[in-house]
């Protein structure tokens, strides 16, 4: 199965029109037609066409069968959530390696006063 015929297969999958796929893409709608026939479909739209179906546009590319599993398919809503997550763990792993830092200055400070304490009492 090519890429324009899987492209195909995801949209009437979707329950969507190529009128409405083309639509929400930077073509007209005889222009995404005659794309999808003549297989000449920038990447561009490919992109544009699995962001409107909702799907990741690897999807156009994989094996035939393989877009009928759903469990297997990301969509891009969960990709953009796995990012969030991700963001929001890095930025809190930065949050928590300045205040590790913090403290171990404090640790050395305490350690410093220690040893000056224990150099005073054996004076």
């Amino acid at each position: 199965m090519t890429v324009f015929e899987r492209i195909k297969e995801v949209i009437k999958k979707e329950k969507k029109t190529f009128k409405e796929v083309s639509q929400n893409t930077s073509m007209g709608e005889k222009g995404f037609h005659n794309a999808l026939n003549k297989e000449t479909l920038k990447v561009k739209v490919l992109i544009e066409i699995a962001k409107y179906l909702n799907v990741e546009p690897e999807v156009f590319f994989v094996e035939e069968g393989v877009y009928s599993e759903k469990e297997e398919i990301k969509t891009i809503n969960e990709r953009e959530s796995f990012y969030q997550v991700k963001n929001d763990s890095i930025k809190e792993y930065e949050f928590l390696k300045e205040k590790v830092e913090h403290l171990e200055k404090l640790i050395e400070a305490k350690n410093e006063i220690i040893k000056l304490i224990k150099k005073d009492k054996k004076a």
